[in-house]
């Protein structure tokens, strides 16, 4: 048997039945359009956060306290529990994560003038080409 120190590879992920119904699998354009509502979702909260930390600090670093401890507890329940609750966290999880993001960007923002619209520019640069490369079936 597999052995694995990672937790979600344990025994009971390789004895259940991988059973799907057509309607059911997996297709790019689902997997396209569910990124792109977790990624809203983050880019939501993170600007919400971030104009937060900028009106009021205190509250803005709270707001990244609560996004690394519910991210950190959320991301540990996705993967102890039933595969089928991701549907419920993966939202949750992006929320959390925007209120991390915001506050942390807008802190490097300020101390680093310009480093954090780089950062965003080179990630979504990165993410539009592969989702284009993808698209256009190169990388199968």
């Amino acid at each position: 048997m597999f052995r694995s120190g990672n937790p979600a590879l344990n025994q009971n992920t390789f004895e259940a039945p991988w059973e799907s119904e057509a309607h059911n699998q997996m297709s790019l354009e689902g997997v396209a359009n569910k990124t792109g509502i977790l990624l809203g979702i983050c880019v939501i909260t993170a600007v919400a956060s971030w104009m937060t930390l900028l009106q009021n600090p205190g509250l803005g670093f709270l707001l990244m306290i609560v996004g690394v401890i519910g991210g950190l507890v959320l991301a540990l329940v996705t993967i102890f529990s039933d595969k089928k609750n991701a549907v419920y966290t993966a939202p949750l999880y992006a929320g959390f994560e925007g209120l991390f993001l915001g506050p942390i960007s807008g802190m490097f923002g300020i101390a680093y003038e310009g480093i954090v619209w780089q950062a965003i520019a080179l990630t979504f640069g990165v993410f539009l080409t592969m989702l284009l490369i993808y698209r256009a079936r190169l990388i199968k």
